[in-house]
């Protein structure tokens, strides 16, 4: 079975990145083909080759590509609908091709930047009309529609278009609560940035994208109020980004660099949350965050923005809050985590029950696919 798959972000090793890959290495009896709207991919000796082909700077020269495989889905990641990329693309593969398409949406809202001013608003406004038109074009367009949450699924499809939920799946077994990688990290960290950590210390960790929709402005202001009232609390920031340097600034103007330390970019990020008390993640809009499921998999204790769907509360042991005006809320919640939370290492026993294992969800998958596949075959056969 040939699937094209088109709308991964080359630049960023993101959730839906990581998940999508790890579909192509369980998924070795298909073959896939990226397209990758960049002339490079940040990733690509992630990407398994045995059945993996990626496509560069595909632009308008669908024709070549198309005309060589006949392709049988055309798998569609979407994040943001209010560029019409997707749209533009969908037109042309209805247009030229017999594949069936698949949106499969990521998120709950259009991408914004946080910015003010009469102009922004105006940006806002055109970016959410055209978002909404391209809504009623792709429910017009598409064979298929899935989505990682309720949320998700209404911000790309309205309120009535029917969906299926694909579960966001992680290699859980990865995931274990590991006992030895708290003083682990705090001897390194003690070492890397002369901190002085100990093993009463408080550890928060946060993951994602430095920009506007992971929050980590007020994420930063809200654990200054933890830092003065306690000291013996860290907040590590897993990610790159944007806003890398402005939150920078921001740590080193409210003079707390030794208790807000970002790392960058992790591949090891099982390890940190093992290693960590509390996982943070006060974002503004998120389809299901993948980072969540493989928080709660360690056994972390889990803060999230009420934004974020109540479906991402895969234990059932979730706190949601409020992010508008309310930072004393949020260092209110640190500051009274106690750590007698349930034994950590058997966390990973609900996300598995819950069905967020990549293998679960790869049977599924498959099981979709052939149905769709046969579905796709007696249209042939009744034409």
């Amino acid at each position: 079975m040939n699937i094209l798959i088109e709308g991964m972000n080359a630049r960023s090793w993101g959730g839906v990145e990581v998940m999508v890959v790890a579909f192509f290495e369980q998924m070795k009896e298909y073959h896939f083909d990226i397209i990758i709207y960049s002339d490079s991919c940040s990733y690509i000796d992630k990407i398994p080759s045995s059945n993996t082909n990626i496509i560069y700077k595909l632009d308008k020269n669908y024709d070549e590509i198309l005309k060589e495989r006949n392709y049988d889905f055309v798998w569609s990641h979407i994040s943001i609908l209010d560029y019409n990329q997707h749209i533009k693309f969908f037109r042309y593969i209805k247009k030229n091709t017999n594949a069936k398409i698949i949106a499969h949406s990521h998120n709950a809202s259009f991408g914004q930047d946080g910015k003010v001013g009469v102009i922004s608003k105006v940006k806002r406004v055109y970016r959410k009309c055209r978002a909404v038109k391209n809504t009623i074009l792709c429910n017009r367009l598409i064979d298929y529609a899935w989505a990682c949450s309720d949320k998700a699924a209404k911000y790309i499809f309205g309120r009535k278009y029917k969906y299926t939920f694909i579960r966001n799946g992680i290699k859980t077994k990865q995931f274990i609560f590991n006992h030895k990688a708290r003083q682990y990290f705090i001897e390194d960290i003690n070492k890397k940035f002369n901190i002085c950590m100990n093993n009463n210390s408080l550890i928060a960790i946060n993951i994602g994208r430095l920009d506007y929709q992971k929050n980590q402005k007020f994420l930063i202001e809200f654990f200054s109020s933890v830092v003065r009232k306690n000291n013996n609390t860290y907040l590590f920031i897993v990610g790159d980004g944007e806003l890398k340097n402005d939150l920078l600034k921001k740590v080193q103007d409210l003079n707390i660099q030794k208790n807000i330390i970002f790392l960058g970019l992790r591949n090891d990020v099982n390890f940190l949350l093992s290693a960590g008390d509390i996982f943070l993640l006060p974002s503004l809009y998120e389809g299901l965050p993948v980072v969540g499921v493989e928080a709660q998999c360690t056994g972390i204790k889990c803060i999230l923005s009420d934004t974020i769907t109540r479906q991402s509360n895969i234990s059932g042991d979730v706190t949601f809050l409020p992010i508008a005006n309310n930072i004393e809320l949020w260092s209110n919640e640190v500051l009274n985590f106690t750590k007698n939370s349930p034994i950590r290492k058997e966390a990973y026993i609900e996300v598995e029950k819950q069905g967020f294992d990549i293998d679960v969800v790869v049977d599924d998958l498959r099981n979709k696919f052939n149905e769709m596949s046969n579905a796709k075959n007696k249209e042939v056969i009744l034409k």
